[in-house]
């Protein structure tokens, strides 16, 4: 199977309400996250995302990796995040073609 790289990884402002990373894909292999700024972030896959339904990304540095082979239909879902205070997340995913 060939991959490719989303044509560029993005960075994106993340404030203390939900914002879209990426919307569903059915040919995502992989996404990866991390959390550029200095303030605690949650992902999840819809915009009820919070501090109390979510994956933990801690300040700094915090990373999520999801894969096709681990982690299943997971890792085409779309993706959300909330920060306690706005900062910036990295994000970027693989395709398969």
């Amino acid at each position: 199977m060939d991959v490719r790289w989303h044509p560029e990884p993005i960075t994106t402002t993340v404030g203390t309400t939900a914002t879209q990373l990426w919307r569903a894909n059915a040919d995502r292999l992989e996404v990866v996250f991390m959390n550029l700024s200095a303030y605690v972030m949650y992902l999840f896959t819809d915009a009820s995302v919070s501090s109390s339904k979510g994956f933990f990304l801690g300040a700094s540095g915090g990373s999520v990796v999801l894969s096709a082979e681990d982690d299943g239909e997971l890792v085409g879902m779309p993706w959300w995040a909330v920060a306690t205070t706005s900062g910036t997340i990295f994000s970027a995913e693989i395709e398969g073609i």
